[in-house]
């Protein structure tokens, strides 16, 4: 009789792709996509906030978004929406658009009262590498800026 020779199935084999896909689970939302700065400037008076984000977006995913315009002295939400977006991949610049569109087309960001006030922008990959992966978030804050509705 014959004896078949059977390799068993080793841990060191396995050992290569628990550590690919351990090191993948903990690497940063910022490899998908990486915000570098968020920027909020005041023209004039009585003039709607602008704000200019660089960033960069290394790969296509589904993904969502907060953005919360928030008090600078208690923190608290004044006005802001979340939104869910395809995000295409090698994408790089800055993105400049009015405080009311970046925060989701909320019109309570076009009329804010006077004070200071800061952004805070959240992204988050929903589903990395085709969904093996958990979701992946990455935030950034803006600089304060005053709101002053009169010269």
């Amino acid at each position: 009789m014959r004896r078949i020779l059977t390799t068993p199935l080793k841990p060191i084999f396995f050992a290569p792709i628990i550590a690919i896909y351990t090191a993948l689970w903990l690497a940063p939302a910022w490899i998908w996509y990486d915000p570098h700065s968020l920027i909020v400037a005041q023209d004039a008076p009585g003039t709607e906030p602008q704000v200019s984000l660089s960033r960069d977006i290394h790969f296509g995913f589904d993904g969502s978004y907060t953005v919360d315009v928030r008090v600078l002295d208690t923190s608290g939400v004044v006005c802001g929406k979340p939104g869910a977006h395809r995000y295409r991949g090698g994408l790089t610049g800055t993105y400049t658009t009015s405080l009311s569109d970046f925060a989701g087309g909320d019109t309570d960001c076009a009329a804010l009262p006077d004070g200071v006030y800061f952004v805070e922008g959240c992204w988050t990959v929903e589903t990395p590498l085709w969904g093996i992966l958990p979701a992946k978030t990455v935030c950034i804050t803006s600089n304060p800026f005053r709101v002053s509705r009169e010269g």
